[in-house]
């Protein structure tokens, strides 16, 4: 049969959902915690700038052009950390059965920690510059480039 695409916003909608549910597990492993309140923001200010989004795009043709960039290194910041909380349960969970390799477990759990203080931020940094839209970007003329 054919396919239905589904609309861009919607399979975003539909990843997010999947993200909060990992932060949702995370919420429930005590050493884990904090990963998931830094992971739910994470979802929350993307929902937000889809949003935001969804609704400057009706009015600014040039809204794709220069926000797409900027939301995919900021999706792609969220969806690490997505797998690096995933990464982080199992290896809980495995550690707290006795099972696999304790010091290849305890580094993915470092490695987690790290990725939630260093890189998980600079997708706030590049969810700020899709919502700055194209004023500036447009602002210069062809022959000024």
């Amino acid at each position: 049969g054919q396919r239905r695409a589904i609309p861009a916003g919607a399979a975003l909608l539909g990843l997010l959902d999947d993200i909060q549910a990992t932060a949702s597990e995370l919420a429930a492993v005590t050493d884990l915690s904090n990963m998931a309140s830094e992971l739910s923001d994470a979802v929350l200010l993307a929902t937000e700038v889809r949003e935001w989004y969804l609704e400057y795009a009706k009015l600014d043709p040039y809204a794709a052009g220069s926000s797409g960039v900027n939301m995919m290194m900021a999706l792609g910041y969220v969806c690490g950390a997505w797998v690096m909380g995933q990464s982080a349960l199992k290896a809980k969970q495995l550690l707290d059965a006795g099972e696999g390799d304790t010091g290849f477990l305890q580094t993915k759990l470092k490695t987690a920690h790290f990725y939630f203080d260093h890189l998980l931020p600079r997708s706030e940094s590049y969810f700020a510059a899709v919502m700055a839209g194209s004023e500036s970007m447009m602002a210069l003329e062809v022959d000024q480039f």
